[in-house]
């Protein structure tokens, strides 16, 4: 699951094209939900090797989760549509990978819901950014979804 604590209850998965939504009653107060809308990646044609793209509506959060063993200081580099977005910062890493977060502003999220793609680069080696494509097709209809 994509939530640090295990979930109440849940609600089954929905798709949007590339992306699927899916919301978990939270731990912090039962009568809310926590939905989010992933985007789930294999990385190298390694079926266990992840890179997850998740965002959170109620928090204005952009997260993604990147393999363990990434370089931690690089963070993630992010753009869309060629267009350079900043970076986001390694937060933690947890047992299946490590978590970077940026704030989802008005700015990004109309890129993201008018974009066509997005490209975010970790680091595997030094001065070697590995480029993780991510497909924005049916973005906009999952954020929508989304309570």
């Amino acid at each position: 699951m994509l939530i640090a604590a295990p979930a109440l209850a849940q609600t089954p998965p929905a798709r949007s094209a590339e992306w699927t939504t899916r919301c978990d009653d939270s731990l912090i107060d039962q009568r809310q939900k926590m939905c989010v809308m992933v985007q789930r990646l294999t990385m190298n044609n390694q079926p266990n090797v992840h890179f997850l793209v998740i965002l959170v509506k109620s928090g204005q959060v952009l997260r993604v989760v990147a393999p363990l063993g990434v370089l931690l200081a690089p963070g993630v580099a992010v753009k869309i549509d060629g267009q350079d977005f900043g970076g986001m910062p390694f937060a933690r890493c947890l047992k299946n990978g490590c978590v970077a977060e940026m704030d989802l502003d008005d700015r990004l999220l109309r890129k993201l819901k008018a974009g066509k793609g997005a490209n975010f680069v970790i680091y595997g080696q030094p001065n070697q950014p590995v480029n993780v494509p991510v497909s924005l097709n049916g973005f906009t209809k999952g954020y929508e979804a989304l309570p």
